[in-house]
């Protein structure tokens, strides 16, 4: 008998309950961002549902970066499923040392990702040291409507305070000041808890 792993358990749910989540989400990026064109990171992709919906969106080009090789293969299957293996690719790497060079792109995801980092503070450094200048990072969790969050957790039972519930904000500023992070905003609203941090 095959033996279930974490990202067998977890694709059920990013490919179930999670699945109306992340257009929404990678819409509302776009208007924060306005990013089209260029090099995206989803980092911490799991099975990749953010930065897929956002390369439908868009014309970038995109990493989905994981440390789970598992997480990826199934990333990739619904890259392949959309037809968009020209423009989306995987690496199996820990975000606390993220192989890419300095300054080469645009902008950085993140969904649910960052509350399992180790040290976030390494997480973001490294983050920053791969943006351009003018680039832009989207980090924290939600469920991209207070509609869509209350259907998943009266379905599911998922319980997201002890990751952005009160009083969060303050460590995970307290987080970016180690990082010497500067031009930051942290938002708490309908859609959810982001970090948004501009390089400049």
């Amino acid at each position: 008998m095959k033996r279930k792993t974490v990202a067998d358990e977890f694709i059920k749910i990013a490919r179930g309950p999670f699945a109306p989540v992340y257009p929404v989400i990678a819409e509302q990026i776009f208007k924060k961002t306005g990013f089209k064109e260029g090099k995206l990171v989803d980092a911490g992709c799991g099975p990749g549902g953010l930065g897929i919906s956002y390369a439908k969106i868009s014309n970038m080009d995109i990493t989905l970066l994981d440390i789970s090789k598992k997480m990826l293969n199934y990333a990739m299957e619904d890259v392949n499923r959309n037809n968009l293996a020209d423009r989306v690719k995987t690496i199996n790497s820990d975000v606390h040392s993220i192989p890419l060079d300095t300054e080469t792109i645009n902008l950085v995801i993140s969904r649910g990702s960052m509350f399992f980092w180790e040290n976030r503070v390494e997480c973001f450094k490294e983050i920053y040291r791969i943006l351009i200048s003018g680039g832009i990072a989207y980090i924290g969790g939600g469920f991209g409507s207070n509609e869509l969050k209350e259907r998943i957790n009266k379905t599911n039972g998922f319980k997201t305070e002890k990751f952005i519930g009160p009083g969060k904000e303050k460590i995970y500023e307290n987080e970016l000041i180690t990082a010497e992070i500067k031009n930051y905003e942290i938002i708490r609203d309908d859609t959810g808890m982001w970090i948004i941090f501009r390089k400049v």
